[in-house]
């Protein structure tokens, strides 16, 4: 499927930059593409076969959200913790 790549971005500290050309290995953003992945073949037009995806690992932990539901939940000071 041809797509046109309209910005390359890399990172500074918070910030995205706008740069001309990455390298193999840079980490980049990409502003244009409708459709992508993490295995997709990123190539000039001229070429005609993509590069074979590799199978890619599920995260390896999880985070769990909840409300504060203990004694102490909602009060300031500096003796705030059941270990003081």
């Amino acid at each position: 499927e041809e797509q046109k790549i309209l910005q390359v971005m890399i990172r500074t500290g918070l910030a995205r930059v706008p740069v001309e050309s990455a390298e193999a290995g840079d980490l980049v953003s990409l502003a244009g593409l409708v459709k992508s992945g993490v295995a997709n073949t990123l190539c000039s037009s001229d070429v005609t076969e993509a590069l074979p995806t590799t199978e890619i690992d599920p995260p390896l932990i999880s985070v769990g959200f909840r409300v504060n539901d203990s004694p102490l939940a909602g009060r300031e000071g500096t003796q705030c913790s059941s270990l003081q």
